[in-house]
């Protein structure tokens, strides 16, 4: 099990997901160029199915994977996910990440993945 420590950079905040984004993952997941990309989300997303997004975050770690919520520097805010998927038998992994559309163009998923 991969350690749930808080990830400091000059740009993002990486820190376990908490029950207190759903709000924001709810508004980011309703918008329709985050569901283009991701077409397999409810519609309407809502604060539920945030929920229980976080929750299955959650399990990610048990099972041998790490979720975190990217988080704004300044405020903490929820701007987006970053995930990686247990290791496969060939040892590849999966990097899986959505940027809220409030925080796109600020190379938030880069400095996530970095």
């Amino acid at each position: 099990m991969l350690p749930q420590d808080v990830i400091l950079s000059r740009d993002v905040v990486l820190r376990p997901p908490a029950e207190t984004d759903a709000e924001s993952i709810a508004r980011a997941c309703a918008d329709p160029r985050i569901s283009r990309f991701l077409p397999t989300l409810p519609v309407p997303y809502t604060r539920d199915d945030a929920l229980a997004y976080l929750r299955e975050a959650e399990r990610s770690w048990r099972d041998g994977g790490a979720s975190f919520a990217i988080a704004d520097t300044e405020t903490d805010e929820w701007i987006g996910n970053i995930s990686l998927k247990p290791l496969d038998a060939r040892g590849n992994g999966e990097v899986g990440y959505l940027v809220a559309p409030w925080a796109q163009g600020r190379g938030v998923a880069t400095a996530a993945t970095r």
